[in-house]
């Protein structure tokens, strides 16, 4: 839209250095301040431009590293825009920190599976906590990585809690 205000000139407008950061098509120009970057990111997500709000973010949390709010949104955003790489390395860092935190974990079990550490995915698995998210995701991050070590029967059983979980019904149906 003519007149329009983007994530690049968001960051751009934030440079208080006095240098003049291009505002360019692509790709993505950070700008020079953590708080710019993070405004850009903001933008950039309200517009579901997930890809640059992945990028201002993450330079965002370069400049505040230890920001565990800011690394928590710089893991969704690097999953959502696929950099499953940079993604990884986030969950790893939010779990040193975080033992239970549950979608860093989830994460974190996907890879082990793919890079064929099921053992690993479910040693992670049994140690999901199990209320928050936990109660719905624990359960099923068991079944799964139980699956990938061979063991159908045990995955089966290990579905048992979701059992008594209300208000996932859809009729008569679990959905």
């Amino acid at each position: 839209e003519p007149g329009a205000v983007g994530p690049r000139e968001v960051a751009a407008a934030d440079d208080m250095t006095g240098s003049s950061a291009r505002v360019g098509p692509s790709p993505v120009e950070l700008g020079t301040s953590a708080a710019g970057n993070y405004l850009a990111g903001l933008h950039a997500q309200v517009e579901h431009d997930f890809d640059s709000a992945a990028d201002y973010l993450g330079k965002a949390l370069g400049d505040d590293p230890g920001n565990m709010i800011l690394m928590r949104q710089a893991y969704r955003l690097k999953l959502a825009s696929g950099e499953v790489a940079a993604a990884t390395d986030l969950a790893k860092r939010i779990v040193k920190s975080d033992p239970h935190a549950e979608l860093a974990n989830l994460g974190l079990i996907a890879t082990d599976l793919k890079e064929g550490r099921a053992q690993d995915a479910y040693d992670r698995a049994r140690e999901m906590p199990q209320q928050g998210l936990g109660t719905f995701f624990a359960p099923l991050a068991k079944a799964w990585t139980l699956v990938g070590l061979g063991r159908a029967d045990d995955a089966i059983a290990a579905l048992a809690p979701l059992k008594g979980i209300t208000g996932l019904e859809s009729g008569d149906r679990v959905v």
